[in-house]
This record gives structure tokens, sequence and C-alpha cells, in this order.
């Protein structure tokens, strides 16, 4: 849990670059499947599973999302060229891809990195 954390923190430190984040966020999932795959949960599903190795071939990030079980998933990338990529590939598999834009780039504000670091504090005894 602590590795999730740390991970959190990083990818929420003013300045963050977007190489940075998503490779926070890979990691990120790739912890939670392996906390998964330990623990028996099957959170991740082999549909999930699948759609993170395509992903990773067009240097995408793919985290399956949801109460576990995948409901849905996210993929985020650096240049919209290698979504519309990945997006090729998720209906390939039978999926359906649903996009979201963003307009300016994603921006952390000091509020949220200030919550984000109060969440990650460990509960007072």
């Amino acid at each position: 849990m602590a590795r999730l954390i740390s991970i959190a923190q990083r990818a929420g430190a003013p300045g963050i670059s977007s190489t940075q984040l998503l490779s926070a966020l890979d990691q990120y999932a790739d912890i939670l499947a392996g906390m998964s795959d330990a623990a028996g949960l099957g959170m991740i599903t082999p549909m999930h599973r699948e759609l993170a190795l395509r992903a990773a071939r067009f240097g995408v990030v793919y985290k399956s999302c949801g109460a576990g079980g995948g409901d849905l998933g996210i993929a985020v990338a650096e240049s919209a060229g290698e979504l519309q990529s990945f997006m090729g590939e998720v209906r390939e598999i039978g999926g359906f891809p649903l996009e979201s834009r963003t307009s300016g780039g994603v921006r952390l504000e000091s509020s949220a990195a200030g919550a984000l670091q109060q969440a990650a504090r460990p509960p007072a005894h």
C-alpha cells in the first residue's frame, strides 16, 4: 500500500511532466494487478489484461477502473494519434471506446494536491 501512496503522491506533484504522469499511472495499474493476483481477487479481467497489453504497443497506458471485475477502463496517452490507434484495437476485440477530451491539458491545482497529500496520510491512532 505504501508503494501506491508514493506513486499517487508523485503523480500529484506540482510540475510533473506528462511522461512522468503516464509512468506513474502505469506503475499504479501494475501494482494493483499484482495485488489482485496475489490475493486471488480477479479484479483485472482477461479482457482488461488484453487491453493493457495492446495499449502498451501504442505507447498508451491502460488501467481498469470500477469496483473490481472491470466495469470500464481508461486509456491515457501523450498524443491523439496513439489513442486513435489503440481505439481501433479496442473495437477489434469487441470493446466500446468512449472518447473524452480535455481542453488545454490537465492542470493540478494546489487544493487538489493538498487533498491528495491529506488522503495519503496514514490514519491517526
